[in-house]
């Protein structure tokens, strides 16, 4: 896939029921803008399923990512602190 020419970065916590509905939509939403797009869902610790439901997504969505900070991230910081998702992230999130 060619570089994107937007990322849209959604941190994610407890949202298994809801997530691939407001996937389809987003994407849905972006879809017609032509620009060549992805999305980079960053987990923030969610313990309802999430982290497997993105992992679905990711794998099925070639415009997809989904990324967890690490145990040893999260000690540092709280999982939503900006930047936690970047090092697990395409190279060019």
């Amino acid at each position: 896939m060619p570089h994107p020419q937007l990322t849209v970065v959604v941190p994610c916590f407890d949202e298994s029921e809801v997530i691939d509905a407001f996937h389809a939509a987003l994407v849905a939403a972006l879809q017609p803008t032509g620009e060549r797009f992805e999305i980079c869902y960053v987990d923030d610790g969610s313990d309802d399923g999430t982290a497997e439901r993105l992992r679905a997504l990711a794998a099925a969505s070639p415009h997809t990512c989904a990324t967890r900070p690490s145990a040893a991230t999260s000690a540092r910081r709280p999982p939503s602190s900006p930047g936690c998702g970047w090092p697990g992230a395409r190279p060019w999130c």
